[in-house]
């Protein structure tokens, strides 16, 4: 359940963190996304107490992020999305951040250093591709002539912020949800 519990996670993070419209309509719905977070987050919430905060913004997100149908005029606020989806957004970039906290201290309870480690990276990875976002956020807002260029470098951004995430929570999912070799039954006949 472990390994399924990552997994979910793991593709659930693809939809939450990159919108891909055609038509005036995200393909990717969030609403999706969160509720395969919250289903993986359910499932490995014992392992550390930071999936169970990442169940709980799931959760919350879930019918949040379906103000991107309903909102009036959301292009007016930040330059490109309404003040509920800046909110979606920014707690999308937050669960993103505890499931990279929570696998760094799953794993270091597991003993995996390497994973451990792995996940540090990604969290500052992810500080720092934050950071990226909110300054390119900032300069298409001051410069309207830089709007275009500027959406498809925050799709960039998105699309490697969720590669990294998608990654690590896959690799958790393989490395932490395999069964410890040393608690194996003993065959039948085999002296213990």
């Amino acid at each position: 359940m472990i390994r399924i519990g990552f997994h979910l996670c793991a593709w659930g993070i693809l939809p939450a963190l990159v919108s891909l419209t055609v038509g005036g309509i995200d393909t990717l719905p969030d609403a999706a996304g969160y509720l395969a977070i919250a289903c993986g987050a359910s499932l490995i919430r014992h392992l550390d107490g930071g999936f169970r905060a990442v169940l709980s913004a799931s959760l919350v997100l879930m019918p949040l992020s379906l103000s991107q149908y309903f909102e009036a005029d959301p292009s007016r606020w930040l330059g490109f999305i309404g003040p509920l989806q800046t909110l979606v957004a920014a707690g999308a970039l937050a669960v993103a951040w505890q499931l990279a906290a929570s696998v760094r201290a799953a794993s270091r309870r597991a003993m995996q250093a390497e994973l451990a480690a792995r996940a540090e990276m990604s969290r500052w990875a992810i500080v720092y591709l934050v950071a990226a976002l909110l300054a390119t956020a900032a300069l298409s807002a001051a410069f309207e002539a830089l709007a275009t260029a500027a959406a498809i470098i925050v799709f960039a951004l998105r699309f490697a912020l969720a590669a990294i995430v998608f990654t690590l929570l896959r690799s958790a999912g393989d490395i932490l949800g395999e069964p410890p070799q040393d608690g194996l039954p003993v065959p039948a006949g085999d002296p213990a």
